[in-house]
C-alpha cells in the first residue's frame, strides 16, 4: 500500500508551505539514534554495507551520498512544514483521517441510531493528533537520514522521480514505525484522542448483541502520519530532479550538475 500510494505524489501539489518550526521538541539525537538503531530489524537495518559501485568520474561516492541524503533532507524539511500545521490532515480530503475500517461496524450502528456527534469529535481527535506529531516525528526521520547508507549510489543517482525517497522507504519504514509509535501515543493523550475513543465504544457497547469490534487507532495514525511524510518527501524529490530552481542545497547542486556533464 505505502508504493501505492508513493505513487499518487501528485494528488498532495496542492498543499502551501508555512512557517512551521519542523523540529520542535524533538528528542535529543543520541536517544533517536539509539531507538532506531535498537529497534529496527535485521532485514531493515540502516547501517548497511558502503556501495562499492562505481559513480561518475568527476564525483566521488561521499558526494554522491551526501547529495542524496540533501535531496531526502529537503523532501523531509518541506513535508514537515506543509503537514505539520493545523488542519494539514484534517482540512485536506486526500489525507484526512476516518475510522479505520475494523470499526466501521461501530460507525454504521450509531450512524443509524443518529449518534454522530461522538464519531465525529474522535476523527477530529484522530487528525489533531497526527498533525501534532508530525513534527517530532520528522526528528527522527532526520537522524534517519544522517544514518542512512546506500548499497548502490549509483542506481539511486541515476533512478527514476523519486528513487531516493522510496530506498530510504524500504529500509527504514519498520524501524521508525516502531520508535514514533511513543510521540503518537503522546500526541493522542493530549488530544483526546483515546477518550474520545472510550466514548465512542462505550455508546456502541449499549447497543443489544452488538459484535465485537475494536481497532490499533495508535498504528493506524503512525501509519497514516509516515505515509503523508514519504509522499510529500516524494514530491518534492520529484521537482529537486526535475526543476534546478529546486535544488536550494549546495550538495544538490554539485551532485547534478556534475553528474549531467
Amino acid at each position: 500500500m505505502r508504493t501505492a500510494l508513493l505513487l499518487l505524489f501528485g494528488l498532495f501539489l496542492a498543499f502551501h508551505t508555512s512557517d512551521v518550526n519542523a523540529f520542535d521538541n524533538v528528542p535529543s539525537a543520541e536517544d533517536i539514534k539509539s531507538s532506531i538503531t535498537t529497534e529496527v530489524s535485521q532485514e531493515e537495518k540502516i547501517d548497511v554495507e558502503d556501495s562499492t559501485t562505481p559513480v561518475q568520474e568527476d564525483l566521488t561516492e561521499e558526494q554522491v551520498i551526501a547529495g542524496l541524503k540533501a535531496i531526502l533532507k529537503l523532501g523531509l524539511e518541506d513535508a514537515a512544514a506543509k503537514l505539520g500545521k493545523r488542519g494539514s490532515f484534517s482540512e485536506n480530503e486526500e489525507l484526512r483521517l476516518y475510522l479505520p475500517s475494523s470499526l466501521n461496524r461501530v460507525k454504521k450502528a450509531l450512524g443509524n441510531l443518529g449518534i454522530t456527534k461522538d464519531i465525529d469529535a474522535l476523527e477530529l481527535r484522530m487528525n489533531r493528533a497526527a498533525e501534532d506529531a508530525v513534527s517530532p516525528v520528522a526528528g527522527y526521520f532526520m537522524m534517519g537520514i544522517n544514518q542512512l547508507k546506500f548499497k548502490d549510489v549509483q542506481k539511486v543517482l541515476d533512478g527514476e522521480e523519486i528513487t531516493a525517497t522510496t530506498y530510504m522507504d524500504r529500509r527504514m519504514y519498520q524501524g521508525l514505525a516502531k520508535v514514533v509509535r511513543p510521540i503518537v501515543k503522546k500526541k493522542m493523550s493530549r488530544t483526546g484522542t483515546y477518550r474520545a475513543f472510550e466514548d465512542v465504544m462505550d455508546q456502541y457497547r449499549r447497543i443489544p448483541y452488538a459484535p465485537r469490534a475494536g481497532a490499533d487507532l495508535e498504528g493506524y495514525i503512525v501509519q497514516n502520519v509516515m505515509d503523508a511524510i514519504f509522499m510529500n518527501m516524494a514530491i518534492k524529490e520529484n521537482a529537486i530532479r526535475k526543476n534546478p530552481e529546486e535544488r536550494t542545497r549546495e550538495e544538490v547542486k554539485i551532485l547534478f550538475e556534475q553528474s549531467s556533464q
